[in-house]
Order: C-alpha cells, then sequence, then structure tokens
C-alpha cells in the first residue's frame, strides 16, 4: 500500500473505528453530525442507529444488541445515550468487555475522564476474547483519557500498546512525539515524527515539528497542544 493509500486508513477517526469494531451488517459510520428526529436517515450513522434500535427493540436482552446500539449511538455524538446504553450491555453480560469500552469511550467525550479510565480497565479485564481492532481502540482510548488527565507517562504507554496492534499508525507516532515534548524527551520525540514521514513523507506538522527541535531557536517551544484531533 503506498503512502497516499495508507492516509485514508491512518487518519480513521476513533468512531470509525468503533463502528467497525461493534456496528453489525456492515455499517459504516463516517459522520458526527448531532442526532435529529426524521424518519428518513440521511446518513450511515443514522441508518446505523435505526437499525440497531430495531435490534434491540426485538431483543431487548441481548448484550451485543446493547453494545452495537451504544457505540451507534457515540459515532453520532449522542454520548449520554450511549452511555446509557453501554451500562445496559454491563448488566446483561458483565463478563464481556464491550460494554465497558463503549462506556469509557462515552465518558472521555463526556469529560469524565477518571471514570472512563476505571471504565477501559474494567475492559481490559474482559478482553480474553476480542480482536487486534478492538484493543487498539481500547488503548488510543486510554491515551486520550490519561493525557486529558495530564498523567503522560501511561498515555506514552497506552499509545506504545495501540502501535504494537496497528504498527502502520503515523497518527499515533506523531500523537506520542507531541507527548514526548512535554515530557522534555525532545530525542524520542524527534525518533517519532521521523516515524511519522516513515508512512507520510510529505506531513507537514512532523517537518515542521523536525525542523523546530533540531533549530536551535526552536528547540524550547512548547509542544502542540492536546493530540485528541489528529484521531478524531
Amino acid at each position: 500500500m503506498n503512502s497516499r493509500n495508507m492516509l485514508t486508513v491512518l487518519r480513521v477517526s476513533t468512531y470509525v473505528l468503533a463502528a467497525a469494531v461493534f456496528i453489525a451488517a456492515g455499517f459504516v459510520v463516517n459522520t458526527m453530525l448531532s442526532p435529529q428526529a426524521t424518519d428518513t436517515p440521511r446518513t450511515e450513522g443514522e441508518r446505523a442507529v435505526m437499525s440497531a434500535e430495531r435490534a434491540v427493540q426485538a431483543d431487548p436482552d441481548d448484550p451485543e444488541g446493547r453494545s452495537t446500539l451504544a457505540a451507534a449511538y457515540l459515532s453520532v455524538g449522542r454520548f449520554s445515550d450511549a452511555l446509557r446504553e453501554a451500562e445496559f450491555a454491563q448488566r446483561l453480560d458483565p463478563e464481556d468487555g464491550s460494554g465497558f469500552l463503549v462506556a469509557g469511550m462515552a465518558q472521555r467525550q463526556l469529560g469524565r475522564h477518571d471514570n472512563a479510565i476505571a471504565s477501559l480497565n474494567e475492559a481490559l479485564e474482559r478482553s480474553s476474547d476480542k480482536t487486534a481492532d478492538w484493543f487498539y481502540l481500547l488503548y488510543v482510548e486510554f491515551a486520550r483519557a490519561y493525557e486529558a488527565n495530564e498523567d503522560y507517562e501511561n498515555a506514552i504507554g497506552a499509545l506504545s500498546g495501540a502501535l504494537t496492534y496497528f504498527p502502520e499508525a503515523a497518527d499515533l507516532y506523531y500523537d506520542r512525539a507531541v507527548i514526548l515534548e512535554k515530557m522534555g524527551d525532545v530525542e524520542n520525540a524527534l525518533l517519532d515524527y521521523e516515524a511519522v514521514l516513515t508512512f507520510l513523507p510529505d506531513d507537514l506538522r512532523a517537518i515542521e515539528a523536525i525542523a523546530r527541535l533540531q533549530g536551535d531557536a526552536g528547540g524550547s517551544d512548547e509542544a502542540t497542544g492536546s493530540t485528541d484531533g489528529a484521531q478524531e
């Protein structure tokens, strides 16, 4: 896969990946629109929500259906609804990690970062049957929550964990480099910025960061703010 084609894969949003992991029947959610009351869905996200709602109506006690509906709500920005359904899935099947993962994602979006980390840890404890994509998403969510709490050591560890499942994820190298700069580790930050260029040779963010860090005047500049926008 060449770097230009890879770009589409590497910059997929967290919510698209969540849909790929959780939403059945081949729905691919690629929007972050606010929900609107309508009988005719206008986007893939709205169609996923309607399909998941019908599945839950048909079988209210199916934990997988509840997790699917939670992920569908999450994908269209209905974070409180997503959390409600994820917690319902947890009650129906406390041993499955999917409800905890979606709950953690929703809690992070609601600004409840400590709760998100607790939910993600619960998900990790219930992850024996999960896929590589699921673990990638879990560790990315850990990283975002830890960074929001300014727990940079754990954020670095989580990004490194995500990269073990998706080593071509150029944005995660960039995110890790930004945090390493915040921690004052310029040498390893440079290595990660250079890793970005391995996959995306024209990435201006990485090119400018390398030039800045290698320049006498720019080496002490504060790193870019939150890395959250690189994935979402």
